[in-house]
């Protein structure tokens, strides 16, 4: 079993070789046919090449290696300290476009980012679903999870209406950040800037989407909440040009908190104020909105910091708090065919 073992390695090693000596020996680009410029990149499991990233979150990277080395379709390649994904053994189940394809043909790489983090780099759209319920199936959600899927020209394509959707959020209300009495004003006045929104569409796309969802006006329904309908203490919507809106309910007690400039904050104000720090949905432009308005005074006051600390703090706290969004970060927008 073990000369098994070792015969089977020694060839997925020998294929990871040959691979690399393909890849050092490609003809220069003036050597390659003007033809091929016009010719869509392929797979060798017959798909379109589309860069694709998956991004893990892991909560046990000793228990995630050792699932790694337990799947024969996965191989450590020491010198590039990645695991190879293989077309072999256990994936070998997974269905392409060209099932014939050779074995050991490489179906993506995982690489880890220190203890918590480790992507999965593919190749095509087919390899990166095939990837999410291959490997879901095969780890635990409790030793590692997805937390992203990364597609270079779709991010961006994200990022562009992203930012379309902050200027007519600018053009609307006349700034960035908005505030309401309740959730039921927030979604009757939503409901409005929506409707607005499709007044920015070419005629003929709006009447495509009508007909494809059947609707006899641009009046998309959203589906709030009800935590938020229900909320009648204030709600803030702030549109931040990088992430897209940010809802704080309770909003009320932020601001008046804010407002006070550090003196003489009830008890439900100064919580507010720190949840405003602690929660992970509202970003560090957000609470730099408030303090350009406000000043900082009561974020001092409600977390006891001594008057006479360096102006870091606030920086501290946002790091500690809000660390997340100082990493990489993607488009809080999905895009899917209609």
């Amino acid at each position: 079993m073990a000369s098994q073992r070792s015969q089977k390695v020694k060839k997925r090693l020998q294929a990871l070789q040959r691979r690399r000596q393909q890849t050092s020996t490609r003809r220069p680009l003036s050597q390659i046919p003007p033809e091929s410029a016009d010719q869509v990149a392929m797979t060798t499991t017959g798909e379109i090449m589309q860069l694709i990233r998956l991004h893990y979150e892991v909560e046990n990277i000793d228990k995630l290696r050792a699932i790694f080395a337990s799947l024969r379709c996965l191989e450590y390649d020491a010198s590039h300290t990645r695991w190879v994904w293989l077309y072999t053994e256990e994936a070998r189940t997974l269905s392409f476009k060209n099932p014939r394809a050779a074995d050991n043909v490489v179906l993506g790489e995982f690489v880890c980012k220190g203890e918590t983090d480790s992507v999965l780099n593919l190749r095509s759209f087919e390899r990166a679903t095939n990837a999410l319920v291959f490997f879901d199936h095969h780890m635990p959600r409790t030793v590692a999870r997805v937390t992203a899927r990364y597609c270079p020209p779709l991010a961006a394509k994200a990022r562009d209406i992203v930012s379309k959707h902050y200027q007519q959020f600018l053009d609307y209300y006349g700034t960035d950040l908005v505030t309401y009495p309740d959730g039921k004003t927030m979604a009757g006045d939503l409901q409005k800037f929506h409707q607005y929104q499709f007044t920015w569409a070419p005629r003929e796309e709006v009447e495509a989407f009508l007909k494809r969802h059947h609707l006899s006006a641009p009046s998309p329904q959203v589906d709030w909440s009800p935590e938020l309908l229900a909320c009648d203490d204030g709600i803030g919507v702030y549109f931040n040009p990088a992430e897209g809106q940010e809802m704080m309910m309770s909003f009320d007690d932020v601001r008046r908190g804010f407002h006070k400039q550090g003196g003489d904050l009830t008890v439900d104000e100064a919580e507010m104020v720190r949840q405003f720090l602690y929660s992970d949905a509202i970003s560090p432009q957000f609470v730099r909105k408030l303090v350009q308005e406000y000043g900082d005074a009561s974020i001092v006051a409600a977390f006891l910091i001594p008057q006479d600390s360096d102006k870091y703090f606030l920086e501290y706290l946002l790091r500690r708090y809000k660390g997340h969004f100082y990493r990489k970060r993607y488009p809080s927008l999905s895009i899917v065919d209609a």
